[in-house]
């Protein structure tokens, strides 16, 4: 990988996870055929990025991304059943805003309280 394209590779990974926080999803094998010098590590992260997507479908409160903000009075303070994700069981909601959800969690391997966004 010549030194300039891990700037490079960041750089397209940024705007591609922007233009799906929008709404706007790239087309993947666009930005493959325009980058094939990144085409490996590209692949890699699409695969990364479905695999995570598929694993955290069932934390997602609603398809309506209106319907995850709640006001203060309507949140959960605990999440109705136990829920793993990965090495971590999630013990309740701590907090929520514009950029995600953070869990009070466990991490199982190391048996200890963590955040988790």
């Amino acid at each position: 990988m010549p030194p300039d394209s891990g700037q490079t590779l960041d750089a397209l990974i940024a705007d591609y996870l922007q233009s799906v926080e929008a709404g706007r999803v790239p087309n993947r094998q666009e930005l493959l055929d325009h980058h094939p010098e990144l085409a490996a590590s590209l692949r890699a992260f699409f695969a990364d990025f479905d695999r995570m997507d598929r694993q955290a479908a069932p934390l997602r409160l609603d398809a309506d991304p209106d319907a995850t903000v709640l006001p203060d009075a309507a949140r959960p303070a605990a999440l109705p059943t136990v829920r793993y994700f990965g090495d971590y069981e999630l013990l309740e909601e701590i907090a929520r805003g514009g950029m995600g959800i953070v869990y009070k969690a466990r991490q199982k391997s190391l048996n200890r309280t963590v955040a988790l966004k």
